[in-house]
C-alpha cells in the first residue's frame, strides 16, 4: 500500500476547504462592521474558535493565525486572514491567505 497516494492528497484538499469554509463562516458576521484592532481581535476570536475546534476534531494537527489590517486595509473594509495549518495525514504546512471586505 502506498504512504504517498491520491487518499492523503484529497483528504488534505477536502480539510483545507473546509478549512476555508468555516473561516469564511466565522467571518460573515464581521463584514460591514468598523475595522478596527477591537473587530479585528474578536474576528481572531471567531476564527481560532472555529479552528481549534478542528484540531480537537483532529481534522488539523496545528494552525497559526494572523488577522492584520494596514490602515489603507481600515479605510477600504479590508481585512487580512493568514492561516499556516497542517491538515491530518499532511507533514506540509498549507498556507490560507483570505481578504475579507
Amino acid at each position: 500500500m502506498a504512504t504517498n497516494g491520491p487518499f492523503r492528497q484529497v483528504t488534505t484538499r477536502r480539510i483545507t476547504d473546509f478549512a476555508k469554509a468555516g473561516i469564511r463562516s466565522a467571518s460573515n458576521p464581521f463584514i460591514g462592521r468598523i475595522n478596527n484592532q477591537r473587530v479585528r481581535k474578536a474576528l481572531h476570536g471567531a476564527i481560532d474558535g472555529f479552528l481549534t475546534t478542528m484540531v480537537q476534531d483532529e481534522a488539523l494537527i496545528t494552525y497559526q493565525l494572523e488577522v492584520t489590517a494596514t490602515r489603507q486595509d481600515e479605510i477600504a473594509g479590508r481585512a487580512m486572514v493568514n492561516v499556516f495549518m497542517q491538515p491530518t495525514f499532511s507533514i506540509d504546512f498549507v498556507a490560507v491567505t483570505l481578504v475579507l471586505q
